[in-house]
């Protein structure tokens, strides 16, 4: 079957969608679970199940007797963030791909896009959604950190990085926060603190000292240690490399991709829109399963 330029095209940008894609979405590394969500989906329903009774210990199997609790059920609805950003490829470049199957069309409008939609999505996953610095719509990592740190912790001093993680895994234990390893997400300024950062003594380094304490569960998925511009400087946070979605999970509506237009009203000297977006959002289960630090 002969394909219309727009379907050349179309196939064409999105079969180079995913390079770029996989350089520059850097916060989805700290989403350990991704679920897909059927196709055009904006928002998801689910029921947010409270804590039951503790179990009871006995020799015996209990009879029909047993204390039964319900289970109370929140409604709650999850709005996912649509990314989109445009760019359009002019229309001499567009009709020479037309009219010879041996010619590509340049690839960097749609890589500058995928650059700006990576930096919007770190801006969501990591921190918040704010339209106009009004309300936040959607909470990322840092905003719904429920778990707060004031306490200080200099990174410019050796062993203060591993004191703060010491720190935050105490409170993530005693929140119940369990069975998962921990990404670690700093400010620059901190994570270039970390990495050049010798123990006294030793000589290790401590960035290895603290990728280990993140690091104690061995049967689960591992955590890392990561940077981000999005957070000020002297912030950070801890959150649970999750495989299973038990705390947290990134949920996709619709994978990043490409759609091309023209415009109707001049068809045949019309320039090739291009429209890259994509439909994600974060679902946090375990509302203290982040901690943050306000002063390192």
């Amino acid at each position: 079957m002969t394909l219309s330029p727009y379907q050349r095209a179309t196939t064409y940008f999105n079969n180079n969608l995913s390079h770029p894609l996989h350089r520059l979405l850097n916060a989805r590394k700290l989403y350990a679970k991704v679920t897909p969500l059927p196709e055009g989906t904006f928002k998801m329903d689910y029921n947010k199940i409270s804590e039951m009774g503790d179990a009871i210990i006995s020799y015996e199997i209990p009879d029909a007797a047993i204390a039964r609790d319900g289970l109370e059920l929140s409604a709650e609805t999850v709005r996912l963030a649509v990314i989109t950003r445009g760019w359009e490829i002019e229309y001499s470049k567009w009709n020479a791909f037309k009219n010879n199957t041996n010619i590509d069309l340049p690839l960097e409008y749609q890589n500058a896009a995928v650059r700006k939609i990576a930096e919007a999505e770190e801006k969501v996953l990591i921190s918040n959604w704010k339209p106009n610095n009004n309300t936040v719509r959607i909470k990322g990592l840092y905003e719904a950190a429920a778990n707060h740190i004031t306490d200080t912790y200099d990174f410019g001093t050796p062993g203060k990085a591993i004191e703060a993680t010491g720190a935050a895994k105490a409170i993530l234990r005693d929140a119940g926060v369990t069975g998962v390893n921990f990404n670690a997400t700093f400010a620059n300024d901190q994570y270039s603190q970390l990495e050049v950062s010798k123990m006294p003594y030793t000589g290790d380094m401590e960035i290895d000292r603290v990728r280990a304490m993140l690091n104690d569960v061995k049967t689960a998925a591992s955590g890392d240690i990561f940077w981000s511009t999005e957070l000020a400087p002297g912030t950070g946070f801890i959150s649970p490399c999750d495989e299973t979605g038990l705390y947290m999970e990134l949920l996709i509506g619709t994978e990043t991709r490409t759609v091309l237009g023209y415009d109707s009203k001049i068809p045949d000297i019309s320039p090739l829109y291009g429209t890259t977006y994509g439909v994600m959002g974060p679902n946090f289960y375990h509302d203290e399963c982040v901690v943050d630090f306000n002063s390192i």
